[in-house]
C-alpha cells in the first residue's frame, strides 16, 4: 500500500490549525526548521522516504499521539492519543467559559489542550516559563548595557 503523505500532511495541518499555531510555532516547539514542518505539511516531506522519518515523530509526540500515529495516518487510519481524555478527570475539563483558550501564547495552549499525561504537561510548560523569564533577564541587561 502506497504511503499517503499528504494525508499526514492534512493531519498535522489540522492538529496544528486546531491549537491555533502557526507553521513557525509548531517548528520552534518541536526544534524542527519551519520548512521542515512546511514540507510535512504540503505531503513534499516523505516522498523517498520508506519508513516514517524521526521529524514526523516528533511532531507527532508533541500533539501528544502515539509512536505509530504517523505510520497509521500514511496507512489511512487515524491518530491515536497517548492518553485520550477522560472527561472525569480535571485536565480533560473544557475550556473556559466562551471557549476562550487559557493561554494566549498557542504554546502553552497545544501544551494543555494535548493529550500528554498532567504531570508531562506541567513540565513542559514550566520549561517554557522558565525559557521566557531567562530571555526577559537577558534582553533587560541588553538594555541596562546600552543605556548605561
Amino acid at each position: 500500500m502506497a504511503k499517503d503523505w499528504k494525508r499526514l500532511g492534512l493531519a498535522v495541518k489540522h492538529a496544528r490549525d486546531d491549537r491555533g499555531m502557526t507553521q513557525a510555532d509548531l517548528a520552534e516547539a518541536t526544534g524542527q526548521d519551519a520548512s521542515t514542518i512546511q514540507n510535512l505539511e504540503t505531503g513534499r516531506f516523505g516522498k523517498g522516504f520508506s519508513r516514517v522519518p524521526s521529524s514526523a515523530r516528533l511532531v507527532a509526540a508533541y500533539f501528544g499521539w502515539t509512536d505509530d500515529s504517523p505510520r497509521r495516518i500514511l496507512d489511512g487510519g487515524d491518530p491515536v492519543p497517548l492518553n485520550p481524555p477522560s472527561p472525569t478527570r480535571p485536565e480533560a475539563a473544557a475550556p473556559a467559559e466562551g471557549g476562550e483558550p487559557v493561554f494566549r501564547d498557542p504554546r502553552y495552549q497545544a501544551i494543555i489542550d494535548s493529550a500528554l499525561p498532567y504531570e508531562e504537561r506541567a513540565q513542559m510548560i514550566r520549561d517554557l516559563v522558565e525559557a521566557a523569564l531567562a530571555r526577559a533577564r537577558e534582553q533587560e541587561d541588553s538594555i541596562a548595557r546600552d543605556a548605561g
